[in-house]
């Protein structure tokens, strides 16, 4: 645009354009757009913001729902430059960024924090973030204090405090994940589970990828802040579901760092192929398996990993027969309906196996 128009103006300004459509900020100094009311939804086939001639500004949702992307095809592109957003909430996911077109959507050297989504409604919770349903890029990116919450409703669907993605392709690199969380309610006394991915939450489908690359997670948990535990759901840092070995999730040098959940404070994978090489897992911990969980469930597909040259170490487990570093499980039902454990994998403190080095610490790494 040739003339500076505020933010608002802006989007509806180029919504008459199906075209390519860009918002570019160049706002001097440090500076802060605070909304005072949602943002009109974005429509589009190309849609850019650049912030890259505005490194010191900061987006500031307060408490209102951001950027919304409600209609659009596969073949629609959304892409993010130095964009720095905070503090936006939406009722169903996607505090911050909210696609729930098919597009793909491009976020490279932006910053998200305190970001959040709470599920009121029936389809859930998810990406306190971003949430995405079509393919995703995260280059260079940071997520600080973003959380998903059930809003009170026991059971609720709530996956990804940073970030949830439901598309077939995923690439993650040089990004940081620390201190999100997914928040559950207690349905009683003595019982809090819920959530999955206190960071980040991936449904692949069949023939769908995932790569992460130079990725850290450090302090994210799967909790239940109403009773002061860390550790009520699936996967504190990552959680991972598929369809099956089509569905491949691929980690290079990869760091998880204090994560915690009640199932796996690292990884938990369900029906997904899962390769892991140069990984570090550090103090990770869970009420049931410290690092990573892996669990077939009964009918579903297998679950399935390899490990090459990674480190496990200081990760624990409070319940006496699970795993501090890595369980695999498959689950059957009986005549009755009940579930049995059937057959477990465990690698615990003191037992090494081909695939994993003696565990030591790399100090500085979980510090980046």
């Amino acid at each position: 645009m040739a003339a500076p128009v505020p933010l608002r103006a802006a989007i509806t300004q180029m919504q008459a354009s199906n075209g390519v459509q860009t918002i570019r900020f160049e706002i001097p100094g440090s500076a802060a757009i605070m909304l005072t009311s949602p943002l009109p939804a974005l429509a589009g086939q190309s849609i850019v913001l650049d912030g890259s001639a505005s490194p010191d500004l900061r987006i500031n949702g307060a408490g209102w729902p951001m950027l919304k992307f409600l209609s659009g095809g596969s073949g629609q592109t959304i892409r993010f430059d130095h964009m720095n957003l905070r503090g936006g909430s939406n009722g169903d996911g996607g505090g911050c960024v909210d696609v729930k077109s098919a597009g793909t959507l491009l976020v490279f050297d932006s910053t998200f924090d305190s970001c959040f989504s709470s599920g009121p409604a029936a389809s859930g919770s998810g990406g306190g973030a971003i949430r995405t349903n079509g393919s995703l890029r995260l280059t260079r990116t940071r997520f600080t204090n973003n959380a998903s919450s059930d809003a009170g409703i026991v059971n609720l669907s709530n996956g990804g405090g940073a970030v949830s993605s439901s598309g077939s392709s995923v690439l993650i690199e040089s990004t940081r994940f620390i201190g999100n969380h997914t928040d559950a309610t207690p349905a009683n006394a003595t019982t809090c589970r819920g959530g999955s991915g206190g960071a980040l939450a991936l449904n692949l489908p069949d023939g769908g990828s995932a790569t992460l690359v130079d990725v850290q997670f450090i302090n994210n948990a799967s909790g239940c802040p109403s009773t002061g535990s860390r550790q009520a759901g699936s996967g504190g840092a990552l959680a991972l579901f598929g369809q099956g070995s089509n569905s491949i999730a691929s980690l290079d040098r990869v760091y998880f760092g204090q994560n915690e959940a009640f199932e796996a404070g690292a990884i938990a994978g369900f029906s997904v192929r899962l390769i892991v090489t140069n990984g570090t897992f550090f103090e990770n911990t869970g009420f049931s398996v410290g690092a990573i969980y892996m669990l077939t469930r009964t009918g579903s597909p297998a679950t399935t990993i390899q490990l090459r040259n990674s480190t496990f170490a200081r990760n624990a487990s409070s319940f006496g027969s699970s795993a501090a570093h890595l369980q695999l499980q498959r689950w059957r039902h009986d005549q009755r309906g009940a579930q049995h454990r059937v057959r477990q994998t465990a690698v615990r403190p003191g037992v090494r196996s081909s695939h994993c080095r003696r565990p030591v610490r790399r100090p500085g790494l979980h510090q980046r």
